[in-house]
């Protein structure tokens, strides 16, 4: 259950942090993620749960 827990709120981290980056648009340089990726990816739990949520957001945009 804390395990479950744990991936819930490390999971909302990741929404709340990246939830306006995609809103404004999924077409992005690529320096400009990598940015994004260094300032939030403490928050987030690391790179990955990033990288995760915008593929499948780009997958959804085509």
């Amino acid at each position: 259950m804390k395990d479950e827990n744990a991936e819930l709120k490390r999971s909302n981290a990741v929404l709340e942090a990246t939830a306006p980056f995609f809103v404004a648009g999924l077409d992005r340089p690529t320096h400009t993620l990598v940015a994004f990726i260094d300032e939030h990816w403490a928050r987030c739990g690391g790179v990955e749960p990033i990288c995760r949520l915008y593929q499948s957001e780009r997958c959804r945009a085509e």
